[in-house]
């Protein structure tokens, strides 16, 4: 290998691992950022079965690290559960750990599909999942938010009918 191919690759690997941190913190901010706001459930996969559609209606609406999580699942108990968490979105799979108010963790992962945000969480103080695969059938609970649509803005009044 000559001299100058040896610098070539020195500097394409030097400039990789020069990036790649950079990298990876811009994608920790991109997935704090994307996760920020309100999430309508559309799936839920259980060791009591799969339930979607019309079967299950819900919000999980994220502002910081607080959460509020509200649920309703025909013929089950309704869920309405504040809590705080974490994300860790540079391990491998992007994880997280939810804190309830009495001092119990969650430990979950998560993953984007397209529009959706899929996550999979074991037992309080349970471990975390290691995988999506056959979550229900391992014990896990797998749920699958679509980003709420804004409502549009509430229109201005014209000049001419504001209130003197």
């Amino acid at each position: 290998m000559s001299a100058m191919c040896r610098k070539v690759c020195a500097l394409a690997v030097a400039g990789t691992l020069l990036l790649a941190p950079s990298s990876r913190a811009n994608n920790a901010r991109d997935d704090a950022s994307r996760i920020e706001g309100v999430w309508q459930i559309v799936a839920l996969d259980t060791v009591n079965g799969r339930v979607e559609g019309d079967s299950i209606k819900g919000t999980l609406e994220i502002r910081g690290k607080k959460a509020h999580i509200k649920v309703q699942v025909a013929d089950r108990e309704d869920v309405d559960n504040r809590y705080e968490f974490d994300l860790h979105p540079l391990a491998e799979p992007p994880a997280f750990d939810v804190r309830w108010p009495d001092g119990r963790i969650t430990r979950g992962i998560y993953r984007f599909v397209g529009d959706t945000w899929v996550r999979c969480h074991g037992s309080p103080n349970g471990p975390r999942p290691v995988n999506f695969e056959n979550a229900a059938a391992q014990g896990n609970v797998l749920t699958v938010w679509r980003k709420a649509k804004r409502p549009p803005p509430e229109p201005e009044a014209p000049p001419d009918q504001v209130a003197q």
